[in-house]
This record gives structure tokens, C-alpha cells and sequence, in this order.
């Protein structure tokens, strides 16, 4: 529900909802209740008049501090004049049909947007529509609006494979799929002192092999266009030689990048030839700073978090919220990604949820744009100014309305966190950890105040991640400090009812809230999930907090 309504525009108007599909060969629209039972909405040179027909709606948006992906709930009952009866009759039913949801403001009887100025608050699918009440109206119909499901059949990856294509390939490559290299895996990484180290972390598949004199061994490294100009290939004798990246397409016309080594130009095994002896496994770093292929909105490699988070959700088939990453790209951008990937079968979520969401602050939502990412609630609070006070009590316009409720356990509780990271691909092992904890020991730990308070309160409550992902030591500290930051301390949930004018507040907002009853004064909470219903004249806010001296204050 990606309201952008300004609070002046909300000030003294009523929320009108519109429902729009296309059923029985016409587009159909229906209004909520106003104070007319028509609404005229301008359309450039002409008005559309639109019936009421929205008896109940229910609409719920929601975050949590996970990972996936939270899905808006919109449910509706609607009186109509069609005769649903008699079209489902003739095969003709409401079920898989394409509907959205617009929000528009009535003020003085009258709306003041166009037809052109609407704010869509949902689009998806009508499932299990309810319908054939004997003791109600023909017309009469209750249903659900899903988002339409994630496409299984939207790999990530293109399916190159090394196969009879290249008839000379090495018995080690064939049915590998080209991988795809992500930023600079292997090189310049910093160690615990210091120190840059260089080592093998992405694979390289032999396509052709050694045939004699006067020709080369080559090796795909990457499916499309890398950034950097030169590598250096590691054999599993541990011999290694440097050589430039080349550049082709396959019999498909898909382009890869690849390098060629002649006999005699390095000393590593080369299939074919046995001189420098025998490998079945090839390994590589590049040897410049660029990188692997190149990212689709800057220039440079696919290296930045929001870069690499918006490239796999563009293969899921699912839109994408372009503008809200857009906002978060500053942010997001700060972690620096690198490694490889060569599963044909997976998903771009998948992959994402597998391998980056469990390391990042923030969680994945669909709203009315597409897929967006917002902020977790204790990284947000941290991170974002209130975008507004507020005051709960009996007597004010906000009123706490549940209990608080702690929402997350003391065993859930992390404040001495261990990321693993910087995986040599030869070995199969990591290199290098970042830990953030309450006390430095060794000279890759870092403290967290955060972690102090927590092991204050809870004793020492330890978690290791392993990542194939992290190459960069600044964005593994980060990731550990943001970890000890998001599940450091017992987080808690209040309800809200707000007036019909606090609409323009968003899920993911930050709010500072005072409230006497629970001795809170200018407490940062964040909005977590946002209800509208029928039934109410209130919208309900569902507000996520924390207790800690650092962030907040308690009133004396």
C-alpha cells in the first residue's frame, strides 16, 4: 500500500476505495462507502462514474524482522448487479481474474484527484471467490486478491552449459553450466593483520582441450562480459600461471568470458597435455581490481548489494519496485559482494534467500509497485529520524488499543556473532571470520555497544554464519555490527488506532511516541504492519520497539 498522499492531503477527507477488473467482456469498477453512492472521478475530458458496490474490505500490510518476503492481504466483499450466478453457469467465473485496488480522498463530498493522479494500493489475482448466498442477492460476492505466484520456471541463470557444443571439451567440464562471476572474488582480501592475500575462488571449466603444437587449452570463467582484463589460473597441483580474459560466444551467440594458455606458457595441467601433470579441477582470482560482469545501473562490476539484490529479483518475473531500491541504494550499496554462481536450477529469490537475505538489514515486501525492500526495525530505528510524534492515551487522538507484547524469545537472542568468510574455492575453505561481540579478544573482533548491554542482560548468546559471498573485510565487519544490532535485544509490539488522516504513514516509518501509561517519552517505534477495515473509522498500526539506553529513554 504505497500510500503518497502528503498529511495535508489526508487532513479533513475520507478514504474512497475503487476496485477495477475486467469480468463478463466489460472493465468493471466499484467504490467504497462515501458520502454519495457514486463517485465522479475526472478523466481529462470526461468523468467516470463509478457505483458504489464495496460492502467490506479488509486491507493488511506487514513486515516482520525476517528475511522473506511479507505479501499485503486484501479481502472483499462486493454487491454488484451481474448476474454471477447465471455467467458461472456458462463457465464464466471471477476466479484467476486480474483485479487492482485504488485508494482515492473524498473532502467536502468531492474528489479532488483524476482518474490519472490514483494511488494503487494493490493488484493481484481474485481467488476463492464466494458467491450463490441463497438469503443474499445474486450479485453479492466475497474474495480474496493474491499477488500472482512466483513463476518456478524463472531460473536465474541462462542455460549454458559446456556440452556437445564444444565437441573438444575436458571430461571434468562436461554438463557445467557457465558460472557467473559477482564482483572480485579472491582478490586484495584483508586479513585479520592487515595484510592482502590473493587465492583462487571461482572456477574455470575446461572447453577445449590441449590438441599440439600451435594450439591452446581454454577455459569459460564466466558466463557473459567480465570487467577485469587478466586472471591468474591455480591447478590442484597448487601451480598457477597469469594470462589474459578473452572474450566469445558460444554456437548459441551467447557471450562468455574465457582465457587461453598455450603449451609452455604456464606450468599449470593442462588437459591434453601431461608435461606439468594431471588436473581435473581449475581455479581463479582476477588481477586487476575490475571485477566480474558488469552491473546493470552503474558503472563497474555487479559488486554492490543493492545492484546484485535488484539483478536477481529482475529474473524472477516479478516486478520490481525500481523507485523504493533507488531510495535504499545509498544504504544498501555500503556491502560489497563477490563470488560465483553455477546452479542452473535455482530461482533469483532463491538464490537471495539462501545466500544474502539472512546477512542483510533488511527484509523484502511486495507493495503495489513491485517487490521492496525495507529496512529491519532495529536497524531502521537506528538508522532513520521519526517521521512524526505522536502521544497514546485514552483522552488524545492515538490510543494504544493491545497489550505489549514481546515478540522475540531470550533464546533467539544473538550478541556474539561470527561471520565466516572469504572461501578459497581449491581448498573448499574459508579464509578469513569477523566477529562482533562484547569484549575484543583477538585481532578480528570488534565490539558492539550493543552487545555489551545484551551480554549484560542475557549472559553470552553466540551464532556463526558461513558466507560464500563475502570477500570484503569492511562489509563483513559491517554485516557482524548489524547482526549484533538486529537480534541483540528482546524486541516488543504495541496496536494503535490513529485517525483516518495519519494514512499518509508508511510501513517501515519510524515514529516518536510518548505514552504515560507506559513510561515512554519520545520513544523510537517503527510501523510494522498498517489495517484498514471497514468495520473501523481508525486505521490500526501495529509499532515495534526496543528498550535500550542507547537509542531511547525512559520518561522519569
Amino acid at each position: 500500500m504505497s500510500y503518497t498522499y502528503t498529511k495535508a492531503n489526508w487532513s479533513g477527507s475520507q478514504a474512497v476505495f475503487v476496485i477495477e477488473f475486467e469480468f463478463g467482456g466489460s472493465l468493471r469498477r466499484y467504490c467504497s462507502i462515501s458520502s454519495q453512492n457514486t463517485i465522479t472521478i475526472s478523466d481529462g475530458a470526461n468523468d467516470i462514474l463509478i457505483p458504489f458496490g464495496i460492502e467490506g474490505l479488509d486491507l493488511t500490510e506487514s513486515i516482520n524482522a525476517g528475511e522473506s518476503i511479507e505479501e499485503n492481504i486484501v479481502s472483499i466483499q462486493l454487491a454488484t448487479s451481474l448476474p454471477l450466478m447465471e455467467l458461472w453457469s456458462r463457465g464464466i467465473t471471477l476466479e484467476g481474474v486480474s483485479a487492482s485496488v485504488y485508494l482515492f480522498l473524498e473532502k467536502l463530498g468531492s474528489i479532488s484527484q483524476t482518474w490519472s493522479e490514483k494511488v494503487k494500493i494493490y493488484e493481484g489475482i481474485i481467488e476463492e471467490p464466494v458467491f450463490g448466498d441463497p438469503q443474499l442477492q445474486e450479485g453479492i460476492v466475497s474474495f480474496g486478491i493474491e499477488l500472482q505466484a512466483w513463476d518456478a520456471s524463472k531460473f536465474l541463470l541462462p542455460s549454458n552449459y559446456i556440452d556437445t557444443r564444444w565437441p573438444d571439451r575436458a571430461d571434468s567440464a562436461d554438463g557445467k553450466i557457465y558460472p557467473v562471476v559477482i564482483g572480485n572474488p579472491g582478490y586484495r582480501v584483508v586479513n585479520e593483520i592487515g595484510r592482502q592475500v590473493d587465492f583462487p575462488a571461482f572456477p574455470a571449466y575446461c572447453n577445449i582441450i590441449f590438441a599440439g603444437p600451435g594450439t591452446d587449452a581454454s577455459f569459460v570463467i564466466s558466463a557473459g562480459i567480465v570487467e577485469s582484463s587478466g586472471l591468474r589460473i591455480y591447478d590442484q597441483n597448487s601451480k598457477s600461471h597469469a594470462d589474459v580474459v578473452l572474450t566469445g560466444s558460444d554456437s548459441y551467440g551467447r557471450a562468455y568470458s574465457s582465457t587461453d594458455i598455450p603449451i609452455g606458457g604456464g606450468s599449470i595441467a593442462l588437459p591434453g597435455d601431461d608435461v606439468n601433470g594431471v588436473s581435473q579441477a581449475w581455479w581463479c582470482h582476477f588481477t586487476d581490481s575490475a571485477g566480474g560482469i558488469a552491473s546493470p545501473y552503474q558503472a563497474g562490476s555487479l559488486t554492490l548489494a543493492g545492484d546484485v539484490l535488484r539483478w536477481a529479483l529482475s529474473k524472477t518475473g516479478q516486478r520490481i519496485d525500481e523507485g523504493a531500491f533507488a531510495n535504499l541504494s545509498n544504504f544498501l550499496n555500503r556491502y560489497k559482494l563477490a563470488g560465483y554462481i553455477n546452479n542452473s536450477a535455482i530461482s533469483g529469490y532463491d538464490w537471495l534467500a539462501g545466500n544474502l537475505l539472512p546477512l542483510l538489514p533488511i527484509s523484502l515486501r511486495t507493495g503495489a509497485l513491485g517487490i521492496k525492500p525495507v529496512l529491519n526495525v532495529l536497524n531502521a530505528i537506528t538508522q532513520v529520524e521519526p517521521i512524526c510524534s505522536i502521544s497514546l492515551g485514552d483522552n488524545l487522538e492515538c490510543n494504544q488499543v493491545s497489550p505489549v507484547q514481546a515478540i522475540r524469545a531470550t533464546s533467539d537472542i544473538i550478541n556474539d556473532f561470527t561471520l565466516i568468510w572469504g572461501k578459497n574455492g581449491m581448498t573448499q575453505e574459508y579464509t578469513q571470520i569477523s566477529r562482533c561481540r562484547a569484549i575484543a579478544v583477538d585481532p578480528q573482533d570488534i565490539v558492539s555497544e550493543y552487545s555489551i548491554i545484551s551480554t549484560g542482560r542475557y549472559g553470552i548468546k553466540p551464532q556463526s554464519y558461513e558466507s560464500d559471498y563475502i570477500y570484503d573485510r569492511a562489509t563483513a565487519n559491517l554485516i557482524a555490527k548489524d547482526m549484533i544490532r538486529a537480534r541483540s535485544l528482546v524486541l516488543h509490539q504495541i496496536e494503535v488506532e490513529m485517525p483516518v488522516y495519519y494514512g499518509y504513514l508508511q510501513i517501515g516509518d519510524v515514529l516518536s511516541v510518548t505514552s504515560s501509561f507506559l513510561y515512554l517519552t519520545d520513544h523510537k517505534m517503527m510501523i510494522t504492519a498498517k489495517t484498514w477495515r471497514d468495520a473501523q473509522t481508525n486505521w490500526v498500526y501495529i509499532l515495534q520497539f526496543e528498550l535500550n539506553p542507547i537509542q531511547n529513554y525512559r520518561s522519569k
